[in-house]
């Protein structure tokens, strides 16, 4: 599935705006009703643990993005099904001391993960000058889960192939999904 970056982009808005609504009824919800959580949640230790899982969301948000998994698909082959959105809503609420906190946290988070997701499109339009439609050979037979290798550009890569293609053959860069480089037969 191919996502324009513009595409791209309005979808991580949407999911921002649509995140809103739900991250201020569940701050509210959390600071009434369970007023001792939301006590502990800016002081260390716990305080600690946030950060580190902010730290994970921003990276799955960057895989997200390399690996043009822009909304919740199931095919952020790295991770499996996850949203950094969602990450971040979590993160919002648990940072929240009312929930004017939880929006600011929420606005921070946000774009936090716009400016982590622009390199993630960056990265993955790098891989994409560098690999698509190169051509080169295959050097190793492919195994039962056709994997292979093959020398492109003057460098040895594993390659993936939807066909049955034998060793020496000249093959193209066919199409890349997240880190898996498909290679077909030069006709």
């Amino acid at each position: 599935m191919k996502i324009s970056l513009n595409n791209g982009r309005q979808k991580d808005f949407l999911i921002i705006l649509l995140g809103i609504v739900p991250m201020i009824i569940f701050s509210y919800l959390l600071v009434n009703f369970f007023n001792n959580i939301t006590r502990y949640t800016t002081q260390p230790p716990l305080l600690y643990v946030l950060i580190l899982f902010l730290i994970i969301v921003l990276y799955v948000s960057y895989l997200e993005a390399r690996d043009k998994d822009d909304f919740v698909t199931g095919k952020t082959q790295t991770l499996g099904v996850n949203n950094s959105f969602t990450g971040a809503l979590a993160l919002s609420i648990l940072f929240a001391k009312d929930y004017k906190t939880a929006f600011i946290a929420y606005i921070t988070i946000s774009i936090l993960i716009l400016i982590v997701r622009e390199f993630g499109r960056y990265s993955s339009k790098r891989k994409n000058l560098k690999y698509l439609n190169k051509e080169g050979i295959l050097i190793t037979p492919l195994n039962k889960n056709n994997r292979g290798k093959a020398l492109i550009n003057d460098m040895e890569v594993n390659v993936y192939s939807l066909e049955k293609i034998d060793p020496n053959t000249k093959v193209y860069i066919s199409d890349i999904r997240g880190n898996y480089l498909f290679i077909s037969k030069v006709k």
